[in-house]
């Protein structure tokens, strides 16, 4: 069963918990952020969330492209959020320089609300599941054929992972798709150039 983070929302404002995410437990008679979505927007009713959070600066894009499957060796798409900038509100240090360069955004642990809804329609197969290697959940690609875990690691981090070293010649074989033009989204999760 996925873990819910429950709050304390006077009914008065459980409009503005819902527009924000939040989902009603019938059972226990509570509002609770659904796994994968970011605290930052509940701090106000939930003493245990982060009062800062890292934040993509829009636009906010999804990159998609293609990987080999390790168990049925298909050929499935693959997905990663890009941006901007990330400004990490929890740290006093000035950002570093970028040269206007994407941001790739992997171990996704949480993600805000607002970019959930465009990864649920335009990448399905990008989800949150359990990963031995991270001893944690986070957010994954899955095979579109058979549903195996395809993990950041190999996509990013291996020499023939679609998302490392991204040069000027390799994005004709990655589609772009922008979700935010413009604002600020929080997520929990690692970046790199």
């Amino acid at each position: 069963m996925a873990v819910r983070t429950y709050l304390n929302v006077p009914f008065a404002e459980k409009d503005s918990a819902r527009e924000f995410g939040a989902r009603w437990d019938a059972d226990a008679k509570r509002w609770y952020v659904p796994e994968g979505i970011a605290l930052h927007p509940f701090a106000c009713w939930h003493a245990g969330a982060a009062a800062d959070a890292m934040l993509m600066v829009a636009p906010v894009l999804l990159l998609q492209a293609w990987s080999s499957c390790w168990k049925c060796k298909g050929r499935s798409p693959v997905f990663c959020l890009a941006c901007s900038d990330v400004r990490d509100t929890r740290d006093d240090r000035p950002d570093e320089s970028h040269d206007g360069d994407l941001l790739l955004i992997s171990d996704v642990t949480t993600v805000d609300e607002r970019i959930l809804r465009h990864l649920r329609r335009l990448a399905p197969d990008y989800r949150p599941d359990w990963s031995a290697t991270k001893g944690s959940r986070c957010w994954m690609n899955h095979c579109r054929d058979c549903g195996a875990k395809m993990g950041d690691f190999h996509l990013h981090c291996e020499p023939d992972g679609p998302f490392l070293c991204i040069t000027s010649s390799d994005w004709n074989r990655i589609l772009q798709h922008l979700l935010e033009r413009d604002g600020e989204y929080d997520f929990d999760g690692s970046y790199s150039l």
